[in-house]
């Protein structure tokens, strides 16, 4: 049996493949955009999902709050359905003038928003491993994830990803700045990310499928 996941398992008879999404041209515009990216000019994050409270967007709009009363944020772009209106009534004025509300777009779109950011936060309470996640890392967005069975049998904390053990907004924001004051680490964060998200490329799956089904 094959399953399209990414959870492991101690069955013989199973094969779990991570959910591919990523294109041969996703990999290679990553991969020009990361060489450029920087990582000193101002704290960049996205939020890519439903805008609602079991993916995490409360705790996201919490945070915000923190990192711009700290003049810490420079931009956050939410993607995704919402209500919008209760969302904004949420954010202080510093945060509600570098929050940026774009809705639901397309893909190359999201891919430009990725290329920018340089963190995805998603604290959501439940997830299998959303496809965000790996195309944001392509482009060097680093996830902040909670940690959650589909992420901690994957990504590393401090390594390619940010693993939350709390949902508190002040914990969160705190994470996020004990990485951002080091460049250095920040950039190897990015480049791990990148790395690990090559496994949900198509041709990776493919070349896994074959392998399988040729032993």
């Amino acid at each position: 049996s094959v399953i399209v996941s990414s959870s492991k398992n101690n069955l013989s008879h199973i094969k779990c493949f991570p959910n591919p999404c990523l294109s041969k041209y996703d990999l290679e515009l990553a991969q020009s955009s990361i060489k450029t990216k920087t990582y000193n000019n101002g704290l960049n994050l996205c939020f890519v999902g439903r805008c609602e409270e079991a993916k995490g967007i409360i705790h996201t709009i919490k945070t915000l709050n923190i990192l711009a009363e700290k003049n810490k944020l420079n931009q956050c772009i939410i993607a995704g359905e919402g209500n919008y209106v209760k969302i904004k009534s949420m954010l202080n004025t510093t945060a509600r003038e570098r929050t940026k509300f774009i809705g639901v777009v397309s893909r190359s779109e999201l891919n430009e928003v990725y290329r920018r950011s340089h963190f995805l936060l998603l604290p959501s309470k439940s997830e299998g491993f959303p496809k965000v996640v790996a195309e944001g890392a392509n482009f060097g967005c680093i996830p902040i994830v909670s940690m959650l069975p589909g992420f901690d049998k994957i990504l590393q904390d401090n390594i390619n990803a940010i693993l939350l053990e709390q949902y508190d907004e002040i914990y969160i924001s705190d994470r996020i700045l004990s990485i951002w004051k080091n460049n250095e680490i920040v950039q190897k964060m990015a480049l791990e990310a990148s790395k690990f998200s090559k496994q949900f490329s198509y041709e990776s799956f493919n070349n896994n499928f074959l392998s399988l089904i040729q032993n």
